[in-house]
Order: structure tokens, then C-alpha cells, then sequence
């Protein structure tokens, strides 16, 4: 009897044994029961790799399909009957498995595993090394049944908690119970802040570095340089209508050298005119707030220090006494401005963790006659706040 020789990898046939023509190596023996089990072998991991893939292809259009039904169109799920308890993730789940079945099944008949040796199958029984072969595919499934079920869990317990709490998840928070008094009663919560943050409004916008203050009578001059390197004046007056005013100067002075004049009875800034190639040749100028130059001897003229001390760190803003009632201001870790008077309830002004905080620098306190006016640097600029008898009030 004829002998037949096959290639494994072009399925060529030959009579004779030898190599084969296509360079795929030595000719195997059809009647070599080793042969004939490794041939079938080769084409049964050909055909698990292309189920499994089409067994991928299934779930995907499974989940992109009902995905796309749960966006667009979720009443037609809801629509089918299931008079079961929570009908809803269950029919979400029974008809994506449908539906990558489903597409799996026609993903096979459209994308087959195409064997090289049909014939062979039925002549060869299940061998350990072919049912090895499935285990991807049967993992592909113990992975899909994983996901399908953790999906299920889900489903059912967003329908348990929407049953308990309605579309509210507010209720599943703990409900926040006032602390009880000597009485037994629940207390007061504490009152809502009386201002918001977009109600600070700014005196002076940008980040400002302060380079001088001085005082002159019952007003406060502060010189400020802003980051473009522009000088900005500042007059704070608690007791006036207008308790702080900001304008930027317009000096021949150069700003990095501008410095405030102590001991005068109205507000000059010296600095250098024009910079010579040695002090000598350096010339110098003082200058009134309009402006205008100052006529008066400059070498007589005191300089007030570039870097004037500020108050030190404290959570207590001021604390003074306004309308004869101790007043002070005071800002809480948790962010709160809070303004209490002698005998009154505590009132809180702004809550803002920023407002005074590390970022927006400390503030500083002006105490007056019959006001308190108290300037902090924000984010946006320079802002405060003002303090009378009666009320407090932004800038």
C-alpha cells in the first residue's frame, strides 16, 4: 500500500519522504499515528485562537450595543416585562450575554477556523495535549461569566439603594444632629456666613509687595510696588468716608530706589532721578503724591525703611474697642472671619480658606476713633475689610 507523506505548513502530499519544496521542513507520515496527533493538535490551536477571538468580538458588540441602548434609548429596556426583583439590571445583563452569543455565533460562521488537515479530525481521539487546547477558551468564559456577574451585583445593588434612598444620595450621608445644651434641646446651628467671597472686592489689583509705611496724623501711608514694577500708594483713614484710597504714582523716580518720607506733614517719596557712573554723579528727587516736586531741602529729608515691620502671625485680626464694647476680629483654622462684640452673638463674616491664609498674606489692622479698617492681600489684590460700631462691611 501507498504511503503518504504531508508538509505541516503548505499541506503538500507527496508519495516519497524528504523535505518539502515550500523550505517548511522534513514531509511527515500520514500512517505515524505521532504525526497524524500533532497535525490535528496544530489545527486545533488554529481554531481555539480564532473562537476566542470571535468569542471577544461577541462581548464587545454586547456591551458597545446595550451601552448605546442605556444612552440613547433606556426605556426600551425598561419596557420589556420582568415582573422579578430587580428586573432592570437583570434584563441589562441576560440580553448583553444574548447578544455577545449571538454575535459570537455569527462572528464563527462569517471568520471560521480554517483547518489545513479537516480529514484527520475524526481519525484521532481527545488526547490530553488537544483538550489543553481549550483552556484559553474556557478561561475566556470564566472571565466573561466574572464580569457578568460582578455587573449583576452592581445592578442589584443600585436598584436595593435606590429603593432606600430615591434619587437623592444625599440620604445615605449621616444626618447631622445639633449638639444638645444643658436642656436637652438640640442647639442653634451656627449662622450662615454674611458675606461670600465675590463680595471682597480689591483696592488695588495684583500681588503687591509693601515697601513702606508711615504714618501722618490720623492717616496711614502705605507704598506698594506691584509685579510690573509700578509704585502704588495707599492712605488708609478708618474714620473717613473714604477709609482707603489706592492710586498708582506717576514719579520720575526710579521704583526700585522710591522710599517714603518720615516726619512730614504730607506724604512725599524720594528716589533716584537719574543714575550717575558714581554716587556723586547720582542725582536724587522727592516728590508729592500728585506728582509735583518736592522744593524743600531733600538732604533734610528722613527715609522711612523699605522694609517696615508688619504685625506679627496672629489668628486674632484686631481686637479693640468700638461703640464701648470690646469688638475683635478673629479668623478660625477652618476659615472663618468671625466678628464677635462684647455682649453680642458671634457673627460669621466670610468663610474662605484662602482669605488671610498662608497664600494671601497677613493682614494689617488700622484702629481708629470710631472704625477699624483691616487690609489683607488676596489673590486678585489688595482687599479688606471695615469695622464700626455697628456693622462690618467690605472694602
Amino acid at each position: 500500500m501507498a504511503r503518504t507523506f504531508v508538509c505541516s505548513d503548505c499541506t503538500a502530499s507527496s508519495s516519497e519522504p524528504g523535505d518539502c519544496k515550500c523550505g517548511g521542513g522534513a514531509l511527515l507520515d500520514l500512517d505515524d499515528p505521532a504525526a497524524v496527533a500533532m497535525l490535528v493538535e496544530q489545527d486545533d490551536r488554529v481554531e481555539e485562537k480564532v473562537k476566542q477571538r470571535n468569542l471577544w468580538i461577541g462581548v464587545a458588540v454586547g456591551l458597545v450595543t446595550i451601552g448605546a441602548v442605556l444612552l440613547a434609548a433606556p426605556q426600551v429596556i425598561v419596557a420589556i416585562p420582568l415582573p422579578i426583583p430587580f428586573a432592570n439590571p437583570i434584563k441589562v445583563i441576560t440580553l448583553m450575554i444574548l447578544l455577545a452569543a449571538g454575535a459570537m455565533q455569527v462572528a464563527n460562521a462569517v471568520l471560521p477556523a480554517r483547518r489545513k488537515f479537516p480529514q484527520l479530525k475524526q481519525t484521532v481521539g481527545p488526547s490530553s495535549a488537544v483538550a489543553r487546547m481549550r483552556g484559553p477558551q474556557r478561561g475566556t468564559l470564566i472571565t466573561v461569566a466574572i464580569v457578568g456577574g460582578f455587573l449583576v451585583v452592581v445592578g442589584v445593588g443600585v436598584s436595593v439603594l435606590r429603593g432606600i434612598v430615591g434619587d437623592d444620595p444625599k440620604k445615605l450621608l449621616p444626618e447631622k444632629q445639633g449638639a444638645e445644651g444643658a436642656n436637652g434641646e438640640a442647639e442653634t446651628p451656627a449662622p450662615k456666613a454674611r458675606y461670600r467671597e465675590a463680595d471682597f472686592g480689591v483696592v488695588a489689583r495684583g500681588i503687591l509687595t509693601l515697601r513702606g509705611r508711615v504714618n501722618i496724623g490720623d492717616k496711614t501711608a502705605l507704598l506698594y510696588r506691584a509685579p510690573s514694577g509700578d509704585l502704588v500708594l495707599c492712605t488708609v483713614q478708618p474714620d473717613a468716608a473714604t477709609s482707603v484710597a489706592c492710586d498708582e504714582l506717576r514719579l520720575g523716580v526710579r521704583p526700585q530706589t522710591a522710599r517714603l518720607v518720615e516726619g512730614q506733614s504730607e506724604i512725599l517719596i524720594h528716589g533716584v532721578t537719574k543714575m550717575g557712573q558714581t554716587p556723586e554723579e547720582t542725582e536724587y528727587g522727592a516728590f508729592r503724591a500728585d506728582g509735583s516736586s518736592y522744593e524743600g531741602d531733600i538732604g533734610a529729608l528722613t527715609m522711612a525703611s523699605d522694609r517696615p515691620t508688619l504685625p506679627p502671625a496672629s489668628a486674632t485680626w484686631f481686637s479693640a474697642e468700638l461703640g464701648g464694647k470690646k469688638t475683635s476680629l478673629t479668623r478660625k483654622p477652618s476659615g472663618e472671619l468671625e466678628l464677635t462684640r462684647e455682649g453680642d452673638e458671634p457673627v460669621v463674616v466670610v468663610l474662605d480658606a484662602d482669605r488671610g491664609g498662608p497664600s494671601t498674606g497677613q493682614p494689617m489692622a488700622f484702629i481708629g476713633t470710631s472704625a477699624v479698617v483691616v487690609v489683607f492681600q488676596t489673590k486678585q489684590g489688595l482687599s479688606g475689610v471695615r469695622v464700626d460700631a455697628n456693622d462690618i462691611a467690605p472694602l
